[in-house]
C-alpha cells in the first residue's frame, strides 16, 4: 500500500512539471518549424513593378551589385534585412480553388524573384504585418516589411559612396591635379609638400557618401569641370563636378547623380 502511495504520488508530481512546463511556454509562430521559403542561399533578385524597368541584384565575389537599371555596387545595408526576411519560413501557406483575384494578386501587381523562385505579391492579409503572395500552386502571407522594402524605388538600392567599386583605389584626377598611388605612397602632381593634408584628401574621397542618390539620365555640361578615379585592376568611374558647394557629382555613363550634403572641405587643393 505504501508502495502504490510513493508511485501515486511521483505520477502526479511529473504530470504536474509537465502541465507547468506547457502552460509556461511561449506559443509558436505561424508555421513554427516550417521549411524556408528559399532552401538555397540567395544570389539573384529581380523585382518588378507594372510596366517600370525590372530592378536586378546579383551576387558576385565583390558583393551585391545592381545589374539593371544601372550597373553599380549595391546598398547592402539596406539588402541584409530584405534577404533575411525572404529566406523566413513564410507567415502562413494553404491552397484554394479561389481566384489570385480574391486575394489582390494581378498581372499588374509586385512580383519578385529570388533565384528561380517567383512570389506575385496581393493585398494585405488579415494576419499582422502580413501581405498573400502567390507561390507556384500555393498561397502564402509573407512579412509586410519585405513587400514594403521591394516596392522601394530602384535608387534606394544603389550604394551612396560614388567610389565603393573601386577599391583599392589607384589613381583620381581632381580639377588642376593628379593623385597616383606610387609604391612610395600618395604622390601629387603638381607635387604637394603637405603629406597630412595629401593623406586626408585621399581618405576624404575614399569614404566620400551622398546623402542623396538620383537617377538622373543627362548629359554633363560642356564646360563643367571632371573627377576620375580608378583602382588598381584599371575600373574607372568619371564624374562631371556639377557644383562644388553643396558637393553634386554626376555619373553621366550610368545616369546617376549624388548629392553630398556635408562634402569634405578637403576634398579639393586649395588654391
Amino acid at each position: 500500500m505504501r508502495h502504490r502511495r510513493l508511485l501515486l504520488t511521483f505520477v502526479l508530481a511529473v504530470a504536474a512539471i509537465g502541465l507547468a512546463t506547457g502552460l509556461l511556454r511561449t506559443p509558436p509562430d505561424p508555421l513554427d518549424g516550417a521549411p524556408a521559403l528559399l532552401p538555397e542561399p540567395i544570389t539573384r533578385i529581380t523585382i518588378q513593378a507594372g510596366d517600370a524597368t525590372p530592378l536586378r541584384l546579383e551576387h558576385r565575389s565583390e558583393g551585391w551589385w545592381l545589374t539593371s537599371p544601372v550597373e553599380l555596387p549595391a546598398h547592402e545595408p539596406l539588402l541584409r534585412p530584405l534577404l533575411r526576411l525572404a529566406a523566413a519560413p513564410p507567415l502562413d501557406r494553404f491552397t484554394t480553388t479561389a481566384s489570385l483575384a480574391t486575394y489582390g494578386i494581378e498581372a499588374t501587381t509586385l512580383h519578385a524573384e529570388f533565384n528561380a523562385t517567383r512570389l506575385q505579391f496581393g493585398a494585405p492579409a488579415p494576419l499582422a504585418d502580413g501581405r498573400y503572395a502567390a507561390l507556384g500552386e500555393s498561397i502564402v502571407v509573407l512579412s509586410e516589411e519585405l513587400y514594403r522594402l521591394l516596392s522601394l524605388p530602384p535608387v534606394h538600392f544603389i550604394n551612396p559612396r560614388p567610389l565603393a567599386a573601386l577599391t583599392p583605389l589607384q589613381r583620381l584626377d581632381l580639377p588642376g591635379e593628379r593623385l597616383t598611388l606610387q609604391d612610395d605612397g600618395w604622390h601629387a602632381d603638381p607635387a604637394q609638400d603637405n603629406a597630412d593634408a595629401l593623406a586626408e584628401r585621399i581618405e576624404a574621397w575614399r569614404h566620400l557618401h551622398a546623402s542623396r542618390v538620383v537617377l538622373e539620365p543627362t548629359d554633363a555640361p560642356a564646360s563643367a569641370e571632371t573627377v576620375t578615379a580608378t583602382a588598381a585592376d584599371g575600373r574607372q568611374r568619371r564624374f562631371t563636378l556639377l557644383t562644388r558647394d553643396p558637393l553634386q557629382l554626376l555619373d553621366v555613363a550610368q545616369g546617376v547623380r549624388y548629392d553630398v550634403s556635408n562634402a569634405s572641405p578637403t576634398l579639393f587643393r586649395e588654391p
